[in-house]
């Protein structure tokens, strides 16, 4: 029988990269600090506003929207300075707009507009680092180890989705809000000393062109005509546009579910038990989903999981919003988070394997910005038509949207018809075979 050490080589040969098993590291505590962030915030509010799930809403919206604001930004920064620093820097803010939440609630000041603006704060630095991360995958691995690398990543995000709201929920049931800040703030510094411990740097060539002249000042100066040439990029590369219009489909019409779920758990009659259940849940799945993306060998293999995931994504949340038990709403987030993080995963590594490392920061956070962006949005408005309408419609008729969404693609997407026959894009001369 294989050693446990030969079953890491052969199946995860990513992490026998010294750097990137500090990157993997980082990833699991920072991220297991944004979704017990999640948790408390979440629960916190629908307290705070009497059960407004307009208010749990906004809170989702502050959080993701400097995916759109600070986002693009700091994807221009991964791709002219040092990207550790970037990441460094992002994670110390953390710490700190992290620590100022637990200030807020244990000297008993604490309102819905302080959660939303330090979620807005906590937001931002979370996105500082997206792309830094996402970018600095393919610096420290081999290319053939890039579809384990990513998936090893998204495995680390949705892992913490496990292990961030299992002690968050236990910590808020039995003593309330401000101890998941004081954990999240611990799992931030694990998460930042793994990023000190890395020995890359930024390549001799890009530090010398840093050096005559390319400041950290100049590039934020001239940020507007630097994303403008990373959108003309994805504009000029048809593969690289239809996955990240897929993308922002696939993040607001089934994944924009945060500000749904605390209604939808009193409709099942649960409480703050239920729905950390729901959020761990998720994260079970979606850490099922991205080991069995982490395995794929062949283009074959690709092509049937892309098209398993991309349908069931939309399963999920019809799923969510169906059920009438605990039992089946569980179901549901389980499903929800093993199609999800699997799709979101495959088409993360579909634009790394095409996109020039010279665009590859402002490329990703562009593509994190549309993903983000529509779920601040959705969530925003999904939140409020919550509390007008039945909170079971608006799980069900945005997934039903995407499915009609994904079949029409089949039919009008070269692109995406791609992906799903071949695992892979396809040559021109290969095109006019499919």
């Amino acid at each position: 029988m294989p050693s446990f050490t030969t079953i890491i080589d052969e199946r995860f040969p990513a992490l026998n990269e010294y750097d990137y098993r500090r990157l993997f590291i980082n990833g699991f505590f920072t991220y297991g600090a944004r979704w017990a962030d999640i948790l408390a915030r979440g629960w916190l509010v629908f307290e705070l506003s009497g059960n407004s799930a307009t208010a749990v809403g906004w809170v989702a919206f502050a959080s993701f929207l400097p995916a759109i604001v600070v986002g693009p930004i700091a994807g221009v920064l991964a791709d002219h300075i040092d990207r550790r620093n970037v990441l460094i820097f992002g994670t110390l803010g953390g710490v700190i707009f992290t620590l100022l939440q637990v200030v807020v609630i244990v000297t008993d000041v604490v309102q819905v507009w302080h959660v939303i603006l330090l979620g807005f704060l906590s937001g931002a630095a979370q996105s500082t680092t997206i792309a830094a991360r996402q970018s600095l995958i393919a610096n420290v691995v081999k290319k053939e180890q890039l579809m384990n690398a990513v998936a090893l990543t998204a495995l680390a995000r949705h892992g913490s989705r496990i292990f961030g709201p299992l002690i968050g929920t236990v910590l808020l049931t039995t003593v309330g809000a401000a101890p998941v800040f004081v954990l999240s703030t611990v799992l931030l510094l694990i998460g930042l000393i793994e990023l000190i411990r890395m020995n890359y740097r930024m390549d001799p060539e890009a530090e010398n062109k840093l050096s005559r002249g390319i400041s950290t000042r100049a590039v934020v100066s001239n940020v507007s005509s630097e994303l403008l040439s990373g959108i003309q990029y994805i504009r000029n590369d048809s593969r690289i546009l239809t996955v990240v219009w897929l993308v922002a489909a696939h993040c607001g019409l089934t994944m924009s579910i945060d500000a749904l779920l605390p209604t939808r758990v009193t409709d099942l009659n649960g409480e703050e038990d239920l729905f950390g259940l729901a959020l761990i849940a998720i994260g079970v799945g979606s850490v099922v989903g991205t080991i069995i993306i982490s395995q794929l060998s062949n283009d074959s293999q690709r092509a049937w999981t892309f098209r398993v995931m991309a349908v069931g994504s939309g399963i999920g949340p019809i799923v969510l919003g169906s059920s009438g038990t605990a039992t089946i709403f569980i179901v549901g987030a389980l499903i929800a988070g093993f199609t999800q993080s699997a799709f979101m995963a495959m088409t993360s590594t579909f634009v790394q394997e095409v996109v020039s490392d010279e665009f590859r920061g402002r490329v990703l956070s562009l593509y994190i910005m549309l993903a983000g962006g529509t779920m601040a949005f959705l969530n925003l408005g999904f939140g409020r038509v919550t509390d007008l309408f039945d909170v079971r419609a608006v799980f069900i008729l945005p997934a039903v949207l995407w499915l009609i969404i994904i079949a029409v693609a089949v039919f009008k997407s070269s692109e995406f018809k791609s992906l799903i026959r071949h695992g892979r894009f396809v040559s021109n001369d290969e095109k006019a075979l499919i």
